[in-house]
C-alpha cells in the first residue's frame, strides 16, 4: 500500500515542501529512504522504528520504501521523522489515509516516541502550505503558531495516532509561562486527557482561562 504524508525541509534558509511516499510491499524485510537524503535523513529509519514499537504498534516486517519527493532537493534533518512514521502506519492500515490527508507533519522522533522540536520549524510550516494543521513538537509550537493558526501539538507517537484514529480536531491547550517556555498538550474532544502541566502546582487551575470551556468533566 501507498501513503503520501506532507512535511518540509530546509534548503538554505528557505523552507520547501516535501512529500513522504512511503510503499509497504511483500518481499524480504528491507527499509530503504530514496530522494536525496542526508545521513540524518537515512537514520530516520531506526529512530521510526523503534518509536513505532515502543508506541505499541507494529512495524511491518516487508519491504519498505520511502521516497522523498521532489527527489532533486537535498533533504537535511530529522525533521521528516515523524512523516514518515506516520506514512509507515497508513502504508500498513494502522492508521487511515483520510485522517492525515489533510495535514502535516515536522518533529524528529525520539527511540521512546516522544516528539523532539527541530530547528527552522517556522519556514518549514510556511513551505507546507495549504493544510488544515501541521503537527509540531511541543517546543517548536511557539515558532509554528507565529506562522500558522493551524498548528498544533503532540506529546508523543501514539498522540498522533490515537487523534487519528479518533478522526476528531485536535485543540492545542497552552500552559501557563514556566521559565520563560509556553507549555502546551495535546486534548482531544470526548478523549480523557492524559497529560499533566508542567507546572510546580501541577493543577488543573493553571490551564490558560481561554480553553478552559474546552475541559467540561475531563480528568487530568
Amino acid at each position: 500500500m501507498l501513503a503520501s504524508i506532507r512535511s518540509a525541509t530546509v534548503v538554505g534558509v528557505e523552507g520547501r515542501p516535501v512529500v513522504v511516499e512511503v510503499h509497504v510491499s511483500l518481499g524480504l524485510p528491507t527499509f530503504s529512504v530514496v530522494g536525496l537524503p542526508d545521513e540524518a535523513c537515512r537514520e530516520a529509519r531506526d529512530r521510526a522504528r523503534a518509536a513505532v514499537l515502543s508506541s505499541g504498534l507494529e512495524w511491518p516486517n516487508r519491504r519498505i520504501t520511502v521516497n522523498l519527493a521532489p527527489s532533486g532537493i537535498r533533504k537535511a534533518g530529522s525533521g521528516l521523522d515523524l512523516a514518515i512514521a506516520v506514512g509507515v502506519l497508513v502504508a500498513s492500515d494502522q492508521v487511515p489515509a483520510e485522517a492525515v490527508d489533510r495535514l502535516g507533519f515536522i518533529a524528529e522522533l525520539g527511540l521512546d516516541g516522544r516528539l523532539r522540536s527541530v530547528p527552522g520549524v517556522a519556514p518549514m510550516v510556511y513551505a507546507i502550505g495549504d493544510t488544515d494543521h501541521v503537527v509540531v513538537a511541543p517546543e517548536s509550537y511557539r515558532e509554528a503558531n507565529g506562522i500558522s493558526a493551524g498548528a498544533r501539538v503532540a506529546c508523543t507517537l501514539i498522540d498522533v495516532v490515537e487523534a487519528a484514529g479518533k478522526n476528531v480536531d485536535v485543540v492545542v491547550v497552552p500552559r501557563v509561562e514556566v521559565e520563560a517556555e509556553l507549555e502546551v498538550c495535546l486534548l482531544w474532544v470526548g478523549v480523557q486527557l492524559r497529560k499533566r502541566p508542567r507546572t510546580t502546582q501541577g493543577t488543573v487551575e493553571h490551564i490558560h482561562p481561554a480553553y478552559t470551556s474546552h475541559l467540561g468533566s475531563e480528568s487530568v
